[in-house]
């Protein structure tokens, strides 16, 4: 293991003078970037850690990196460290290898190619906000803890290990999905994940999953009139919110499922929330709201009726302009229950208009 520093005579990392002692690295070394000259990554490379503190050139090229972390580096702990002063314009994707981990640090650069964690054992702490241009995937890890912000361009992919989120960081991606039967953990921390695709969401297959949802919110975003499917697996959420925006699409929503809050009252146009057929969902707060002309469906898939089960004391209000389609029933809704006095086809349960002013504040509190 030594030390290498960049010293750049000339912009190719593959030439040996251009680093200090005069060799290209290897996977073992630990890499320092402390003056202002350019270097072009022109090829792939492994290496133990990189730390660019200081460092004011440019950084550029399309080949990929493989990092396998460092309890010791240039500086305790430090596995990536960008500097605020670089311009970061290399697009390779980048792999986190290796048992040992480390602190990575981006000081607000972006990565432009794929990010990968792909290491069985130690501990990745992402310290500060990240971008990723494309996809973010997690497929062998001990544990990768993100303590700030994400925006990811693709889609997050767990597929082995634990991703725990905290500080509740904001997580933004156009889907996440952990659709196998793998041993892993997913932490959700209590910020806001933003999903944008067709299929925010993919979690058919929940075999060997731990899901800790604790107190995020899952917000659809799609605005187009594309149906997009939330195939949840039949886990227990905290808040899912449906903001489609103008978006005509159905939003599908497979299993059965438990939802704490299920919000769907900002859309500016008609749409439809469709419950698979054979599936019960159980809520505590159901928050669903249409307008004069653009009113909400909630109907059932192709097949086979679906429940909806009221949870809780806490008395439902703030809905209208709801109808309710196809085979439905509504249980546990006795005097809890009610969707607004322009909601059509009530009969199973919920209550046609608004609840009492004493019961509405009553139901302010929270779950019961």
């Amino acid at each position: 293991m030594a030390i290498k520093t960049w010293v750049g005579t000339t912009a190719n990392w593959n030439v040996a003078s251009n680093w200090s002692p005069a060799a290209v690295p290897t996977a073992t070394d630990d890499l320092v970037f402390n003056n202002s000259a350019d270097c072009n990554v022109n090829a792939n490379y492994q290496f133990n850690s990189i730390d660019f503190n200081g460092y004011t050139g440019i950084l550029s090229g399309t080949a990929s990196m493989s990092i396998a972390g460092s309890n010791t580096g240039t500086t305790t702990g430090v596995s990536l460290r960008f500097s605020t002063g670089m311009t970061q314009s290399w697009t390779g994707g980048v792999t986190f290898t290796s048992g040992v981990g480390g602190y990575i640090t981006l000081n607000g650069k972006s990565f432009g190619g794929t990010v990968t964690f792909n290491n069985g054992a130690g501990v990745w702490q992402v310290l500060d906000a990240m971008n990723v241009a494309a996809n973010f995937n997690i497929t062998a890890v001990n544990a990768l803890i993100l303590n700030a912000n994400v925006t990811i361009g693709n889609t997050l992919t767990l597929t082995a290990g634990t991703l725990a989120v905290l500080n509740c960081a904001n997580i933004t991606a156009a889907g996440i999905s952990s659709n196998n039967s793998n041993i892993r953990t997913l932490s959700m921390g209590c910020g806001t994940w933003t999903l944008s695709s067709t299929i925010p969401w993919n979690f058919t297959t929940i075999t060997n999953l731990t899901f800790n949802p604790e107190q995020s919110r899952i917000l659809i975003t799609n605005p187009s009139s594309s149906n997009i499917s939330f195939n949840s697996g039949g886990l227990s959420y905290y808040t899912l919110e449906i903001a489609r925006g103008a978006g005509t699409g159905f939003t599908i929503i497979s299993g059965n499922n438990t939802f704490v809050n299920f919000i769907d009252n900002t859309s500016t146009a008609g749409h439809t929330i469709q419950f698979t057929g054979f599936s019960t969902n159980n809520f505590y707060r159901f928050i669903v709201k249409g307008t004069a002309g653009n009113p909400v469906s909630i109907q059932r898939g192709a097949l086979g009726a679906y429940f909806v089960n009221k949870l809780g004391r806490e008395v439902v209000f703030g809905c209208d302009y709801i109808t309710f389609g196809g085979s439905f029933t509504a249980s546990n809704t006795t005097g809890t229950w009610y969707i607004g006095p322009n909601s059509t086809n009530t009969s199973f349960g919920p209550i046609l208009g608004n609840p009492p002013s004493v019961q509405s504040l009553l139901g302010c509190g929270g779950v019961g």
